[in-house]
């Protein structure tokens, strides 16, 4: 595989990583992983640490993932890597499902 594709496989895997991470940073204040919270609870430190949990989640998963994947793929062909990097994104997409999950555990505990 050559530079340029390696390059624009592995922009893509970070672009839909990142869209799967920055959600619960960007999304309303008042709604934590469909839990609505209370006003005096947005400044709560255990709700920061539930969006930064389910941020270092993910990311750490992404780079995990994404880290392994570029080492299977230095040497493959190209339609070889398209495959790995395919799966390696439908891993990451259920790797957040479970991370959704639990971060919302923790908010229902909190919201309580």
């Amino acid at each position: 595989m050559t530079v340029l594709e390696t390059i624009m496989i592995s922009s893509f895997y970070l672009f839909i990583a990142l869209i799967i991470s920055i959600p619960a940073y960007l999304g309303l204040r008042t709604l934590l992983f469909g839990i609505t919270l209370p006003a005096e609870a947005l400044q709560d430190t255990a709700v920061r640490g539930i969006r930064r949990n389910y941020i270092l989640l993910t990311g750490g998963f992404a780079v995990v993932i994404g880290a392994i994947c570029f080492l299977m793929t230095r040497q493959q062909t190209t339609g070889r890597s398209v495959l790995y990097w395919g799966a390696a994104i439908l891993l990451l997409i259920v790797v957040s499902v479970f991370a959704i999950r639990i971060s919302r555990m923790s908010a229902q505990i909190n919201a309580s």
